[in-house]
């Protein structure tokens, strides 16, 4: 969408006044003006909370009817506080509502109030978290998240103590170990270059788009991802695993690394970590789970042995921000032994790291410098919460997705794609397109909902992540879907006979 660039006519801001004043009388007479932006934004939150309940799906518009409507433009003078507040207001308003129940689009939905509190306070304090010298308190905060999820996969009863770091977002978390299998397997490739190897990865057919990304990203070029066909199940055939390995080997390449996915954004699919270690170890190369979204099954003793084997891998990714429900962003990489981190990433900046251990350091383990406090609302949460909350969480949505995939086995007019091994449900409706039913949904404002392609055909696709989430909202989910599908014409490569799922 493109923004305007001319320069609008603006009202002069309030002047701004440097003379010294009292710090202390000064913020206490700006907290207290009804013009505050802080204390504006608190309101707006709180009306922006409450209109969920009136406004579950926020009006669908055109992108040239969005930019009409809106206050997009940035003026050379500058404009008051007043006027951008309520800027701020309308561009939140016309936004995609992901905190409701009737956002089941993506892998993350909902709001927790605790986290999202927390995250508020985040550009208050506005603090970097590479030094303890910088972050104080808050380097310890992230050092006890990554303990817990560590403790959680299993990793704490590893030789060496396990450690990790809060990233951008599980692609970058990803990346980073992706570029720690590269140098281990080619150890001076971090000085000197690859020098003309070719550095192989492994990866489910349906993993996570950003592993070909990444290996463009790291030069180790995108055909160099060997995408390994799954079973029926959606899991990776171990088989051709083996073999594809082997047979690069005899080529002459450089495995470097086997990446398992612990929930597949599309089916939910778990592949088989402990069958997959005993390959890698064969072959001597990196094991990375890509547990982004599959992660959370850790919290839950029901549905840990999703994740089975995982306590072996070298690297696990990870998102809270998914299935625990915290606020965007919230990711991590967490490696079985210490040491890797800032092995490959740890540079000379003595302007930066001025003392400390560095163990509260975390800038010497980052593929960044200045680090957004991402680890604050995870740690509010869990507090908040507790392991049994998250595990009743988890266990909940498990619940959901069978109780939904049930009811779709019993109404003629739908049928269930592959049963679910996770949160994610696919579907579809007989004799309609599943894309022209998840479009009229969202222009009708009733129901933001994906589509996807499982086994070559495309499906509706629920993903059960939000905590909110009842048995009675599942039903009107499937309600809603089948009343968009009676206005609709039969689609193309319509559905008429069940999967055998």
């Amino acid at each position: 969408m493109m923004i305007r660039q001319e320069i609008a006519p603006c009202q002069s801001p309030e002047p701004i006044v440097y003379a010294m004043q009292p710090k202390s009388d000064s913020i206490t007479r700006r907290l207290t003006s009804p013009t505050d932006p802080i204390t504006h934004a608190g309101e707006i939150a709180l009306r922006y909370t409450l209109g969920e309940t009136q406004t579950p799906v926020a009006a669908y518009q055109l992108p040239n009817e969005l930019e009409s409507q809106l206050d997009l433009t940035i003026c050379k003078e500058g404009e008051s506080t007043d006027q951008v507040m309520r800027a701020l207001e309308e561009l939140a308003n016309a936004t995609p509502r992901s905190t409701s129940t009737r956002f089941c689009n993506q892998l993350f939905s909902g709001s927790d109030p605790i986290a999202t509190a927390a995250d508020m306070l985040v550009p208050v304090i506005n603090t970097s978290l590479y030094t303890f010298k910088a972050a104080g308190p808050m380097a310890m905060i992230e050092r006890i998240i990554i303990a817990k999820m560590a403790g959680l996969l299993g990793f704490n009863g590893s030789p060496n103590k396990p450690e990790g770091i809060f990233t951008p977002g599980g692609s970058i978390s990803n990346l980073v170990a992706m570029l720690i299998a590269r140098n281990e397997t080619c150890p001076t490739l971090r000085n000197e270059g690859s020098q003309g190897k070719r550095i192989i990865c492994y990866a489910s057919a349906d993993a996570h788009y950003s592993i070909i990304k990444n290996a463009g990203i790291l030069g180790m070029g995108r055909q160099n991802v060997r995408q390994i066909p799954t079973d029926n199940t959606g899991a990776m055939n171990l088989s051709i695993l083996h073999q594809t390995v082997h047979d690069d080997l005899d080529a002459g390449h450089l495995p470097s690394m086997i990446i398992a996915t612990a929930g597949t954004t599309v089916r939910g699919a778990f592949d088989s970590i402990d069958q997959i270690i005993p390959i890698a170890r064969e072959f001597g190369v990196w094991v990375h789970v890509d547990a982004c979204f599959g992660g959370a099954a850790s919290l839950s003793p029901t549905h840990r042995h999703l994740l089975n084997g995982v306590e072996l891998a070298d690297s696990v990714a990870w998102n809270p921000h998914k299935v625990m429900g915290v606020p965007l962003s919230a990711a991590t990489l967490i490696t079985r032994k210490s040491g890797y981190l800032s092995k490959n990433f740890d540079e000379t900046a003595d302007y930066l790291f001025q003392g400390d251990d560095d163990a509260l350091n975390p800038g010497t383990r980052s593929i960044q410098c200045g680090r957004r406090n991402d680890a604050l609302k995870v740690w509010a949460a869990w507090k908040h919460h507790g392991d049994i909350g998250y595990r009743d969480r988890i266990d909940h949505l498990m619940s959901i997705a069978q109780y939904a995939a049930s009811g779709i086995k019993a109404h003629d007019a739908l049928i269930l794609s592959c049963k679910p091994t996770y949160v994610n449900v696919c579907f579809e409706v007989v004799g309609k397109s599943s894309r022209a039913i998840c479009d009229l949904l969202r222009e009708r404002n009733e129901l933001l909902v994906g589509h996807a392609e499982v086994d070559g055909r495309r499906v509706i696709r629920i993903p059960f992540v939000n905590g909110a989430i009842t048995t009675d909202d599942a039903d009107e989910m499937l309600e809603l879907i089948l009343n968009a599908a009676q206005t609709l014409p039969a689609g193309d490569n319509a559905i008429t006979s069940a999967p055998n799922c």
